[in-house]
């Protein structure tokens, strides 16, 4: 056993550690759910990789062999747990999470079969030509369908920050996932090498090389997210925050406003009433929407007509009120100094 294992071991022991922690945050769980499903893919598969090993592979091959589910498994991961963080719903109905793993499903009983089977059979089959064929297919296959999903993963993530550039609390989200996004594509690339190297007789030294380094990427993924975890929680605990009524009418950027609870209940009732209290408020000057995100209710702010300052009233004195940064406003019903008259402004109420 050498370090090249000793760091994919560690990773693998680090990523199930994560997985079952982030389990443990209260907050945005849907998105924190699939990023918990994608830990443990990749620890289990780093854990198969351990056992590829020559000295391993004849007495364990049947664990080597179980970890090649994660191929069809990694991008629709990939791709649930950035819709979940951007608050992406398909516009089509039937479109369910389930669907992106009927490849998966598939992939998986083509595995099953040689769980069942004895390791000299398992061996018989490999040094089959035929055989042969099909997992070159599959690793080609499996290239191309994480390909796919990255890329449809990759246009959610481009799309909304552009949306939501002046929203500051963003910007951690932002850079962790950039940096996924690069580990991912570099390995991908150095994949595709690894593959065509292989099968026009390469160097063997250079393909081993391209191959560990690849699974040296995977590991460098799991302690990304780990430093992320510890460095700037917050990328876990919130998802995006989204700009539609401003794309919808053309209107400039919204600077945000956030509305964070003091009080232990929270519940989506009380959030209700403060949203009805505060369009009672101010009908008379501005028009209040919301949009729904089960915990998280956003309410956008904007003037009628023109002519009357926006003012920052105060809603309810059991709210505290910060900007971006987190700094108090005043609540005096005064013309707001943070931005101009008849700029649209939205409210974000979110539960602790």
């Amino acid at each position: 056993m050498n370090w090249y294992y000793i760091i994919i071991g560690a990773a693998a022991f680090q990523g199930l550690l994560l997985s079952i922690a982030i389990q443990q945050v209260q907050h945005n769980k849907k998105s924190l759910g699939w990023l918990s499903a994608l830990l443990a893919a990749i620890s289990v598969c780093l854990v198969g990789r351990i056992f590829y090993d020559k000295t391993l592979f004849p007495a364990y091959p049947k664990i080597a062999i179980a970890s090649d589910l994660m191929i069809f498994t990694y991008g629709p991961l990939i791709y649930c747990y950035v819709k979940s963080v951007f608050f992406v719903n398909s516009d089509n109905k039937k479109d369910r999470p389930w669907q992106h793993f009927i490849i998966a499903g598939f992939h998986a009983v083509w595995i099953a079969r040689y769980l069942l089977i004895t390791d000299a059979e398992i061996f018989r089959l490999l040094a089959l030509k035929l055989h042969q064929d099909v997992c070159r297919l599959t690793e080609i296959l499996g290239w191309v369908h994480i390909s796919l999903y990255i890329g449809a993963a990759y246009k959610i993530f481009s799309k909304y920050p552009v949306k939501a550039k002046a929203v500051l609390s963003n910007l951690p989200t932002r850079r962790f996932l950039q940096y996924f996004f690069v580990l991912n594509i570099i390995l991908l690339m150095m994949w595709a090498a690894g593959f065509l190297q292989l099968r026009l007789n390469g160097n063997p030294a250079s393909v081993i090389l391209t191959y560990n380094s690849i699974w040296v990427l995977l590991t460098c993924s799991v302690y990304m997210i780990g430093y992320y975890a510890i460095v700037f929680p917050q990328v876990f605990r919130i998802g995006i925050s989204e700009t539609i009524i401003a794309e919808k009418e053309n209107l400039p950027q919204m600077p945000t406003i956030f509305f964070h609870r003091k009080e232990e209940t929270t519940s989506e009732q009380n959030i209700e009433t403060i949203i009805e209290e505060t369009a009672t408020a101010i009908s008379q000057s501005v028009t209040v929407e919301k949009k729904e995100f089960k915990k998280e209710t956003t309410v956008t702010v904007r003037e009628k007509g023109g002519g009357t300052d926006l003012h920052v009233l105060e809603f309810s004195k059991k709210l505290a009120y910060f900007m971006e940064n987190k700094s108090p406003i005043s609540t005096q019903t005064s013309p707001c100094p943070c931005f101009p008259p008849s700029f649209p402004v939205r409210y974000i109420f979110y539960q602790k």
